[in-house]
Order: structure tokens, then sequence, then C-alpha cells
């Protein structure tokens, strides 16, 4: 039977690459040239707004508010948007303005519980003496105008990989629930509908000279914590360096699990507007260079300088800019993990998904399944019939309505010219 499958797979991928090459020849570079819309140059100019905290005279003659609403809500800058909108020169339509109050009122009230969840989850580590640090999240949002408008959905927290079955029954003796505990990343546990992430490492690096120094420069990041406070609430987080150095090493695992949203973004501009990211600058270009993240340091700080009126970041202007537009298009257009649209999804797990250096497709294959049937996790006997479970269940969801139809052909190309952008960035001193 396995013998039959791997045949199989061999026959099936065998056509996918050739399919893939196939594409990736006849791609024609004017169907993807960095033109943006009028309303994804408003949504730039608006979040640009909140971060100089200034009301310009803006145009919203001809502009459809609904795509904006829907394009700010699933970049996850919902509440930041509609805050920066200038009522007195703009009537929004009554239904886009009843389902932008509602979706930002609904925004607040999860932020609000996530803060709560957050008290109680510090407190306990802080009451056993537990060292820990809370990173993305509340502590990016700390470097905002108004914390407040920063959405938060779930807790990332880092400790001592050694304390695991400890904070396990802490936590589960005080209302959490264990959700997860198959990654070898984090272990997830569930309270009040907030899901807490307890990690002991980040994300997959290569292993090269640049990975090998970004796992070890990170796993003395619990000896480096400093304070951050919001809401006149205290907590640990890590030092600047090691703050702004995950923002950047998140933003990468965006560009490899599905497509980077505008909030991933504006989580560095507003870090990069901070008195404190001068103050570190040449220590943290140098961090970015020795961890081989320098070019996506550099293209993400032209476009917070050209697009989001960064001043700081003025150090990078004019920094590849063809790449930088063709990036931001990326980023625009498929929203964070693709939400804007599902074949940017598929396109980028397709191909640019690879976290470990010369990973076969096979693996990747198998690691898309994990991902598309959670039983796989638990269970690794169903990884041997598991790409043909996700392609039936798929066909069967579009028959009756369920999921949009996928265009192989067209996520082939978008996946080529993904890669033909990203390969670019040379993240750890590498290709995609």
């Amino acid at each position: 039977m396995v013998y039959v499958c791997t045949y199989l797979y061999k026959i099936l991928f065998i056509y996918i690459v050739k399919v893939r090459l196939l594409c990736y020849y006849v791609i024609e570079w004017g169907e993807f040239m960095s033109v943006f819309t009028n309303e994804e140059k408003m949504l730039l100019e608006l979040i640009k707004s909140d971060i100089n905290s200034t009301k310009n005279d803006l145009c919203f003659d001809g502009l459809d508010f609904d795509l904006i609403f829907k394009n700010s809500n699933e970049h996850s800058v919902n509440m930041l948007v509609f805050d920066s909108l200038n009522f007195n020169a703009i009537q929004l339509p009554q239904d886009v303005l009843t389902n932008w109050l509602y979706f930002t009122s609904r925004k607040m009230t999860i932020r609000e519980n996530v803060l709560l969840v957050q008290k109680q989850l510090t407190k306990l580590l802080e009451q056993n003496d537990i060292r820990y640090f809370v990173f993305k999240g509340f502590s990016a949002s700390t470097f905002y105008k108004n914390p407040q408008l920063r959405e938060c959905g779930d807790i990332d927290v880092f400790v001592e990989r050694e304390e695991f079955e400890e904070i396990k029954k802490l936590l589960c003796d005080n209302g959490f629930k264990l959700a997860d505990d198959s990654n070898d990343m984090h272990w997830s546990f569930v309270r009040s509908g907030v899901e807490v992430e307890l990690h002991h490492r980040f994300w997959d690096v290569y292993e090269n000279e640049f990975g090998n120094f970004t796992k070890k420069y990170l796993s003395d990041s619990l000896n480096h914590v400093i304070e951050y406070s919001v809401d006149d609430y205290t907590f640990y987080g890590p030092d600047y360096i090691r703050h702004g150095l995950i923002l950047i090493l998140h933003l990468i695992n965006h560009i490899q699990s599905g497509g980077i949203g505008l909030r991933h973004v504006c989580d560095f501009a507003y870090f990069a507007n901070s008195k404190v990211f001068t103050d570190n600058l040449d220590e943290f270009k140098d961090v970015c260079e020795k961890c081989g993240v320098s070019t996506v340091f550099n293209v993400v700080s032209n476009i917070c300088f050209k697009y989001l009126g960064v001043l700081n970041c003025s150090y990078a202007k004019g920094y590849k800019q063809q790449l930088c537009d063709l990036v931001l298009k990326d980023i625009l257009t498929s929203g964070n993990f693709g939400r804007l649209n599902q074949s940017e999804y598929y396109a980028s797990n397709a191909f640019t998904s690879k976290k470990k250096k010369n990973e076969n497709v096979f693996k990747r294959v198998f690691r898309f399944c994990q991902t598309a049937w959670e039983p796989c996790k638990r269970y690794k006997v169903l990884l041997v019939i598991a790409p043909f479970y996700v392609f039936i269940r798929y066909l069967f969801r579009v028959l009756l309505g369920k999921r949009p139809r996928v265009n192989f052909v067209k996520m082939m190309k978008k996946s080529s010219q993904r890669n033909s952008i990203y390969s670019q960035l040379n993240i750890f001193g590498e290709d995609l």
C-alpha cells in the first residue's frame, strides 16, 4: 500500500513540477505590476495619518468604501483605519457605516477579553516565579499612538521548555484548558475563548550560519526582558532589539505560510517610528545582518518610509524600489494568511512554505496536509492517505458550494510569481 501511494505521489508531483516550470516561463510581468488601486492607496494613507497624528485633506471621491472596509478587516487593521477616517470630510454609506461600527466594537470587545486573559496568565506566572515574556500582541501595541486600536486575537508567551509540564499543571489548575501539545514549538491553551500559545522557541530557520546565529541569539531572550505597559497594566516583553527582530521573523513566517497582513507591517512601522528604535538602530542593523534578514529589514523599512511616512526609516529610501513595490502589492492583494483571496493562500502554501533548506516536496506536502487535516498532527499514519483525502474533500466542498473553486494553473503561476519576488529577499542567506 505504501509503495503504491509513493508511486502515485511521484507521478502527481512530477506533473505538478512540470506545470510549475511551464508557468514560470510564461509569466507576463505586466499582469503583476505594482499598480495600486485607489482603495489600496487610501488604506495606506489612512494608516499613515495615524502614524503621523494628522488628518490630511484626502480626496474620497469615487472610492468603494465597502471594499476599503473589507480590506481593512481582512488585514486586521479595522479599528485603526476606522479611527483615521475624517468624518468631517466624508459621509460613509449607511450600510458600510453600520457594518464597520459593528466590527469595530466586536474587535474592541475581543481585545478587552484577550487583555483580561493575559493579565490572569502573567499574574499566575509571576506569582510562581516563572520567567516569561509576551511577544507580538500587546507588546507590539505599546508602540502604537493608541494601543487600543491594535487588534489582538491570541497571546504568545515565551518560557523555558523545561518548565512546560509545571506550567501546564499550573494553568490547568487555574481555569485554562490544554488544546494542543503536539506542536514542536509551542503548546496551546484556551481560556474564555482566548488561545494562549506557550512557546519555547520561535519559527523555523535554515540550518546555516545565519539560521544558527538567529537561534542562538533568541535562545538567550529570557535573560533580556524589559517591562512593557499598556492600559495601566505592566508585563514583561523582549528587549527592543529582540522585539524588532521578532517582528521581522514574524513577517518572514507569514511570507512562508499564506500571506502578510497590513497589521504586521504596521507593527514594524509603529516600532520604527519610536525613539527607542532610532536609539538602537545601529545595533539592530548589525543583528539583522548577522541573522541574514537585512534585505527584509530594508525592504520593509523602505515601504514604511515611502508609503506610511515613517521618517525614522529614511535610511532605506529608494532601496530596491521595484522589489518593495511588488512586495507591498502582494501584501495588499493577499491579506493576513491570504484571507482576501483564497488562491493567494494556496499559491503561498504550494511552494513558498519552504521553511527548511532543501526540504523535499513530499515533506512540504505532508506538512501542508497536517495544516489542512488536523488529525494528522496526532496520528502520523494518516499522512499516507492525507493528500488523497484533502483533495477529495476539496472537490466535494466545491461541488456543494462550500468552498470557491481554485484554478490550479493560475495558482501555480501565482506561486512562481511569488517565488520570483520573495527569493530576492535572500532570507537567511538563501532563496525560498
